[in-house]
């Protein structure tokens, strides 16, 4: 609920050409609440497993402080929720996030079985690489008004081609070595996709439906995180008629290469028709 809802006050608060820094804090502040929240949470899991759970008042905190600190702006007079339209960006980006998240998933949910078949089942190793590929994701999100200063109209479609890259170096670089550099590049994917993401849809519909547009973002998104597991061992039984990493790995990487190659002719061909206008 909070992540259509933060992008809603990104886009009543801030002017179009500042937002791109805050969405980039914006995903910067779910990593660090992840973290710390597992944190805190697994403290009280040592007084007591039934304790873990208060790590939930954290939400009660935050709403008080959003109450008293969020000023109050009133909605478009005669403005209905079925009156707010959704533009086709909006699709695009969902069904993209749907690819995105479907492929990126092929990473969390088969890392840790390729670490203790390849290299070790050392429990410390799988932390580490878990900590690497959160660390990007948030040094990504702290300078992601740079990154996306540089990239320009580019930085959606390198979001997506930047994990391609990374599922082909864990085939190229043998050893640890490959599994730190795609727990990187993924950590950076995942950062930059959902910061850019959420910029394009607060600039492509009026302020007021952007938390609709971002709601649909969320679940289009969240289905495509479902079915994943599914789905991708479904393929690779299909192809290969044997469910493992590598080829999750495989089918991530050729998806990711697809869709990040769609993206990018998708912006040359807008930029084509901008400048023969």
């Amino acid at each position: 609920m909070t992540g259509p809802l933060n992008t809603a006050v990104v886009a009543d608060f801030i002017e179009p050409e500042h937002r791109a820094g805050f969405m980039g804090l914006h995903v910067v502040g779910m990593g660090v609440g992840a973290m710390l929240g597992n944190l805190i949470g697994g403290m009280f899991a040592g007084i007591g497993y039934k304790y873990f759970y208060l790590v939930y008042l954290i939400a009660f905190f935050s709403a008080f402080g959003v109450a008293v600190n969020l000023k109050e702006t009133a909605p478009l007079k005669g403005e209905k929720v079925s009156d707010m339209k959704m533009t086709g960006i909006v699709w695009l980006l969902s069904l993209t996030s749907f690819a995105h998240t479907l492929f990126i998933n092929a990473y969390s949910t088969n890392i840790g079985i390729y670490l203790a078949d390849n290299i070790t089942s050392d429990t410390g190793t799988t932390g580490i690489v878990t900590a690497v590929n959160s660390a990007f994701a948030l040094i990504c999100g702290m300078t992601f008004s740079k990154i996306s200063g540089l990239l320009k109209e580019y930085t959606l479609p390198v979001s997506i081609l930047i994990a391609a890259v990374g599922y082909g170096i864990l085939f190229l670089v043998p050893g640890i070595a490959g599994v730190y550099i795609v727990s990187a590049l993924c950590g950076v994917s995942l950062s930059c996709f959902m910061a850019i993401a959420s910029y394009l849809l607060s600039i492509s519909v009026k302020k007021d439906a952007v938390a609709r547009a971002s709601g649909i973002f969320s679940i289009v998104g969240g289905v495509g995180g479902l079915i994943a597991p599914v789905f991708m061992g479904k393929i690779a039984s299909a192809v290969w008629h044997e469910n493992t990493p590598e080829n999750q790995f495989t089918i991530a990487f050729w998806g990711m290469l697809i869709i990040g190659v769609i993206a990018f002719l998708g912006v040359i061909r807008k930029k084509k028709k901008f400048l023969e206008a």
